[in-house]
């Protein structure tokens, strides 16, 4: 009787495990979408949820591109925590020096991130316009104005 409730633990652990790994996966490709759509309200004279359904719209065929992104983004973010608390934990205290070197990576990561999603814009934006070829004419069509 204990195997049988130790084996369903087990199952409903690995069942939720790759559900939670699912959930995070979509759960960046929204963000990077969302980011993208921020970028697109700055850029572009778009606002709200009309920059949100273009930043859709413009990324459906570079979500993976996105996704690494973000990917890259949360490592960025969880290494800069957990360097933190080691450095707080190991040396007993949160020195000024530590606090001034995490908040210049942190400014220096949210900067990065959002020249990085202006160039994921573009690019996006530039695979949507090759995708998109007039048949009659052979020329590209303008899909953002």
């Amino acid at each position: 009787m204990a195997q049988i409730h130790q084996r369903r633990t087990v199952l409903i652990t690995i069942f939720f495990g790759f559900l939670s790994i699912a959930w995070s996966a979509k759960h960046m490709e929204w963000n990077a979408i969302w980011n993208m759509a921020v970028v697109i309200s700055v850029l572009e004279e778009k606002q709200g949820v009309i920059a949100l359904g273009v930043s859709a719209y413009v990324s459906r065929g570079c979500r993976r591109r996105g996704l690494f992104l973000m990917l890259i983004f949360y490592v960025w973010r969880l290494a800069l925590r957990l360097s933190c608390l080691y450095v707080g934990w190991s040396e007993g205290g949160n020195g000024i020096a530590v606090t001034a070197a995490q908040v210049s990576l942190v400014c220096l990561g949210n900067a990065l991130k959002w020249v990085a999603f202006m160039v994921y814009f573009y690019d996006c934006k530039k695979w949507l316009l090759e995708k998109k070829v007039d048949v009659e004419k052979g020329s590209a069509v303008e899909a953002l104005k």
